[in-house]
């Protein structure tokens, strides 16, 4: 596992966030190249194993909808909303996500017909890599990379999402998480596209409950930035 902050933030630089995600895209590529012709062979081999499925209403705005593998991106990134799970089929839209599970209760299998899109995940120890698949067209298309990362208590710590645009990875976003005694406590954000980068880093604050209750915007590389002085409230309820 490559993890881009480490240690002291201050030690790294814009241009080895902007070296690490061209690297990354790179490495993209490659996979594309590998994988577009495989969609035929993807589906089959994970449909087979998908045991049951949930369907979800909206959410297509963001990877994944309610099973994005970012538990604050909704939070921290206005405009974008998990959608909410449906306890019956007949109300799903094509807004709206088909997910399928396996026997491990893993997500395998994520469509939705909104943005033509069709995601198959799989999994080796604490590690997954999701394909994205554009169905729009009669040959299915290769244009969304995601990885995400684990620790042992099974909570995410990395999470990379790659998107091709002209059959090259140039769009890449970045989060690396870290924990305390309440939960989730630092969002490393990046957003890389076709050389141009931003970054900052959203510390969390909980209730005595547990939830999510608010957080501070602060830009932890770059020295002569100011930060964000507002503290921002959380008005979902998220325990995490």
């Amino acid at each position: 596992m490559d993890f881009l902050f480490k240690g002291n933030l201050f030690d790294i630089t814009e241009n080895d966030i902007k070296n690490y995600c061209k690297k990354k895209c790179e490495y993209y590529d490659t996979l594309s190249k590998e994988y577009s012709p495989r969609y035929n062979e993807l589906y089959s081999k994970v449909t087979r194993n998908i045991v049951r499925k949930e369907y979800s209403s909206k959410g297509s705005e963001i990877h994944r909808g309610f099973y994005c593998p970012s538990p604050v991106q909704d939070v921290v990134i206005g405009n974008c909303k998990w959608g909410r799970l449906l306890k019956n089929k007949g109300n799903f839209s094509s807004n709206g996500f088909e997910y399928g599970f396996d026997e491990k209760d893993r997500l395998i299998f994520a469509r939705c017909d909104e943005i033509d899109n069709i995601e198959f995940i799989e999994y080796k120890d604490n590690y997954s890599i999701g394909y994205g698949f554009n169905i729009s067209e009669s040959k299915p298309e290769l244009v969304k990379i995601s990885e995400c990362f684990y620790d042992d208590f099974g909570r995410i710590i990395l999470y990379i999402f790659g998107f091709c645009q002209l059959y090259k990875f140039g769009e890449l976003k970045y989060e690396q998480f870290q924990y305390n005694e309440s939960g989730i406590y630092i969002d490393h954000l990046v957003d890389y596209g076709y050389g141009i980068v931003s970054y900052d880093s959203y510390i969390f604050q909980h209730n005595k409950n547990g939830y999510l209750s608010s957080f501070d915007i602060a830009n932890l590389i770059d020295k002569e930035k100011e930060d964000d002085k507002e503290r921002h409230f959380v008005k979902l309820k998220r325990k995490v």
